[in-house]
């Protein structure tokens, strides 16, 4: 890739990469890393040209999640029970998200990682109506990672880790996997200042990952 000039890479790994599992301590570990390495390698390839993402996908309709729900219904039941579409994905969805990485509407998107149900957003047919115009403002990607003691329920949980009044912010969407206190957010931002300003209030609480997800850049 680098003697022709560039190119896109993109992984895959389970949203225990994300948040962990339960009982899957060298499976979260081994997919973490490859998080991690899609990060590092996406500042250390940017240069030469090449763009390194990686798509999370959660429940996926494959022939090995088959095999892992059994034939159960109350398995399968709790699986699309945490999707807010109230289904698994398809194997073509995911390769949909794939196939937009590595194309040119996708030419300044690196280090991005894609986490499970984002894809939806990423979907060619729903990118092309949450596009932002040349010059408008930033659309950008939150991942918002707090403990139980940072957002207690008797003190507005976790609707008190972002500020929705904040100026020059549109809140797109939102996704929570609640029970692993991780909250997604899509965000529309005039700039870095309004963006942090609507996260400030779980700044001292949180751990905060921002990608940019608009093919415009942020004019400083």
């Amino acid at each position: 890739m680098i003697t022709q000039g560039g190119g896109a890479i993109v992984n895959a790994a389970p949203t225990a990469g994300l948040v962990g599992a339960r009982r899957s301590s060298a499976y979260a570990t081994a997919s973490h890393g490859v998080v991690r390495l899609t990060k590092s390698a996406a500042l250390e390839c940017a240069q030469a040209g090449i763009r390194i993402n990686a798509v999370c996908p959660g429940p996926v309709r494959t022939v090995m999640m088959e095999r892992i729900i059994g034939g159960n219904p109350q398995v399968e039941s709790q699986m699309v029970g945490r999707i807010p579409l109230g289904r698994m994905a398809t194997p073509e969805e995911i390769a949909e998200v794939v196939v937009w990485l590595c194309s040119d509407g996708a030419a300044f998107i690196t280090s991005y990682i894609s986490p499970r149900l984002l894809h939806i957003i990423l979907h060619r047919n729903e990118r092309d109506r949450l596009a932002l115009p040349v010059g408008a403002h930033m659309l950008f990607h939150v991942t918002q990672i707090h403990s139980p003691e940072s957002c207690p329920k008797e003190a507005g949980g976790s609707a008190t880790l972002y500020n929705p009044e904040a100026e020059g912010v549109k809140l797109r969407a939102m996704y929570g996997a609640f029970p692993a206190h991780v909250i997604y957010y899509i965000v529309e931002a005039d700039d870095v200042k309004a963006l942090n300003q609507f996260l400030l209030p779980g700044f001292l609480r949180c751990r905060c990952e921002t990608t940019p997800i608009s093919e415009q850049p942020i004019v400083r």
